[in-house]
């Protein structure tokens, strides 16, 4: 082989090499983490049951501890809600959105937890979705049934066919008393939603068509249990990954791209 040739191929595999070394990395933007350890006094946290928007008392809701493991018990009234660090709009440079928390029931009461464009609490709001919310949810049980398990979303409160979601064919809670890990992921370009049980990589239920450009997610929303019948959430974080610019990325690799071949041509002219 030409050893012009040759030299010219070495330099492109390594042009290749530096210009995946220096591809930004995609990272998730944190919104909200709450390992309830650091913020026993549940600062921020707001009641959604008859005294919509007071703080949380300790009869309400209650931080409690497993051998060095903080969670929230929440055992009274529909549920809590907090808001996010910051509003975040989906549109098309935003590629996932996630939930992920812990979570276990003590007996036959649903679990839940959702985002939704809501900035403020509303009294009595027993299910994530009223007449004016949009956003997405995951709701689980330890039973299969089709109303007790399910992922849904809502975009235009008025018309969207999917506000009460599609049911899964198992049981999102393995167990009464058992951890379980939610993962809940929006996928904003391939529209869909999933949710991921216990660190499996495959999800265990996938909606298609989920179309939530425009939303604007504000707050968390999680649901309680009653009386005796409690559900407890720990290490709850929702974050967020935006598609990478490939402008910058093309202006780069065709400036690799020239410099070799300037070089070839100019040690060519020498031979």
């Amino acid at each position: 082989m030409n050893p012009l040739k040759t030299a010219l191929s070495k330099r492109l595999v390594l042009a290749a090499l530096v210009l995946l070394a220096v591809v930004p990395k995609i990272q998730a933007t944190v919104l909200f983490d709450d390992d309830f350890q650091s913020s026993q006094s549940l600062d921020g946290w707001k009641d959604i049951f008859g005294k919509s928007g007071e703080d949380l008392s300790s009869s309400e809701i209650s931080v409690d501890s497993e051998g060095g493991n903080y969670f929230v018990r929440a055992s009274t009234g529909f549920g809590e809600t907090a808001l996010l660090g910051s509003p975040l709009t989906i549109d098309d440079t935003i590629s996932t959105v996630t939930i992920q928390t812990r979570i276990r029931n003590s007996a036959s009461i649903q679990g839940a937890i959702g985002l939704t464009t809501r900035t403020a609490p509303e009294g009595s709001a027993g299910f994530l979705f009223k007449s004016t919310d949009s956003g997405f949810y995951a709701l689980g049980y330890q039973y299969n049934g089709a109303h007790t398990n399910l992922i849904a979303w809502q975009n235009d409160p008025a018309s969207d066919p999917d506000a009460t979601g599609t049911a899964y064919t198992g049981a999102l809670l393995s167990a009464v008393n058992t951890w379980n890990t939610w993962k809940l992921v929006l996928d904003v370009s391939a529209q869909t939603l999933s949710i991921y049980l216990n660190d499996s990589a495959t999800p265990a239920m996938v909606e298609d068509g989920v179309d939530l450009h425009g939303v604007t997610l504000n707050s968390l929303w999680v649901r309680n249990g009653s009386g005796s019948q409690t559900v407890d959430y720990d290490d709850i974080q929702v974050s967020y990954e935006t598609v990478p610019e490939p402008g910058g990325m093309a202006l780069m690799g065709a400036g690799l791209l020239a410099f070799c071949v300037f070089r070839f041509r100019a040690r060519a002219r020498r031979a």
